[in-house]
């Protein structure tokens, strides 16, 4: 390959380089839930960007580790219960986690500020394009308009008969 190929910035922001950073910076829930299988360290919470529950998960695996020499009976068993029932709720809340951060990921990738259409672009307008050849008749009437067609039919034929 020349130098010349070495040195073009094929980057740019298409639609693929977009996709390619996406997939790469996404949060997969099977590498939390890997993560989570050494639950006293919180892992899985850093990993899924909530530092304050990897930082709770560490002091609670502290005071548990710490406690264990001194044999403090119910204050050992105040730790073991907050990481038992944290990692029973995590089972649960990664893959709303993991949900919520690729939807924000995906967001920030595929809606920034500085990308604009392209020039002379105008959009998808409500009005036809006169160059284009219409089929004939009209529009079907959409679900809410015949559901209102239906009402004003009902009540014009309240009080009379129709034939069977």
């Amino acid at each position: 390959m020349s130098k010349a190929w070495r040195q073009l910035d094929l980057k740019g922001a298409g639609l693929q380089q977009m996709n390619a950073e996406y997939i790469r910076d996404m949060r997969r829930p099977v590498v939390a839930y890997a993560l989570m299988a050494a639950f006293p360290l919180g892992l899985h919470r850093f990993y899924l960007k909530e530092p304050l529950g990897g930082i709770a998960y560490l002091i609670l695996s502290l005071s548990l580790l710490l406690g264990l020499p001194i044999g403090a009976g119910i204050w050992l068993l105040l730790p073991a219960l907050g990481l038992l029932g944290g990692a029973i709720f995590d089972l649960f809340w990664i893959d709303r986690r993991v949900t919520h951060l690729n939807k924000t990921l995906r967001m920030r990738h595929f809606l920034r500020p500085d990308h604009r259409p392209p020039p002379g672009y105008q959009g998808r307008g409500e009005e036809p394009d006169p160059r284009e050849e219409r089929s004939t008749g009209a529009q079907p009437a959409s679900f809410n308009q015949q559901e209102a067609m239906l009402r004003a039919l009902m009540k014009a034929n309240k009080g009379r008969r129709t034939p069977p």
